[in-house]
């Protein structure tokens, strides 16, 4: 319903923002940059260690997808909602 559709666009704009917020870019890309700097400089004798620096670059990329996925979705919800829209002023200048 439209308040489900409000409720993603709000959603959507929110991931946005926090996307675009300076502090967040700045600490996302440290944090992703210190666990490259990790990963290029491990040996690659030690299995277990390129394993968890590995594993914990795909949660910084799987945290990323997850608000970018709240971004699409929230733009799908507002051109649905904007459709929806023009659909019905259309349908009321025919039930004039």
């Amino acid at each position: 319903g439209q308040h489900m559709s409000e409720d993603l666009i709000t959603k959507g704009q929110n991931a946005l923002a926090l996307l675009n917020n300076p502090i967040f870019k700045e600490s996302f890309l440290a944090v992703r940059k210190d666990l490259e700097d990790k990963i290029l400089s491990i040996k690659t004798t030690d299995k277990e260690a390129c394993a968890d620096l590995i594993r914990e670059l795909q949660v910084l990329d799987a945290f990323e997808r997850a608000i970018k996925i709240h971004i699409e979705t929230g733009k799908f919800a507002a051109a649905e909602a904007s459709r929806m829209e023009k659909l019905k002023n259309k349908l009321r200048v025919f039930r004039r």
